[in-house]
């Protein structure tokens, strides 16, 4: 995913690409070919969503953001504006994990049918709080989707794993 993550992020057919691995490694590993269907499906409608408004904002450091998020009618902009001021960076960090909660839980919340529910929470904690980390980290689009793909690796193999435990 390392690699796959920024061209994910460039070109969108690797977001199928992607999701059609998670999905055949998943699986193959829970030998279950609805779970790994799920997360396949999972990780496609968790990936379509944007993150750039947010990324630009942390990046640019100027707490900018543009008139359509409003911070008042929008899902994830209302729930991170309950929590902080719309024009701050902690507005940015906190939008971009809950955006990572909602991609991660909708691609790992089937494993919690044939696994631990903690560990796979814990993994979508993890990769929702990955995001912002790896943005502010390197204060680069780039260089925050491979530092994102390799969090995503070390996640994915600790799932794959404690599956195993």
């Amino acid at each position: 995913m390392y690699f796959l993550n920024r061209l994910r992020g460039t070109y969108s057919i690797f977001a199928k690409v992607n999701a059609i691995i998670i999905g055949l490694i998943f699986g193959y590993v829970t030998k279950s070919p609805y779970v790994g269907s799920a997360m396949a499906i999972g990780y496609l409608a968790g990936e379509s969503m944007g993150w750039g408004e947010w990324i630009g904002g942390l990046i640019h450091n100027d707490g900018r953001v543009s008139e359509r998020y409003d911070g008042q009618k929008n899902g994830i902009e209302w729930i991170a504006t309950r929590f902080t001021d719309l024009h701050s960076r902690n507005y940015h960090k906190l939008s971009l994990a809950i955006r990572g909660f909602y991609w991660w839980f909708l691609t790992l919340v089937p494993l919690a049918f044939v696994m631990n529910p903690i560990i796979i929470l814990t993994a979508i904690l993890v990769l929702a709080i990955g995001f912002p980390y790896s943005v502010v980290k390197t204060m680069e689009w780039n260089d925050a989707e491979y530092i994102y793909g390799g969090i995503q690796d070390v996640v994915l193999l600790l799932l794959i794993g404690a599956f195993y435990l």
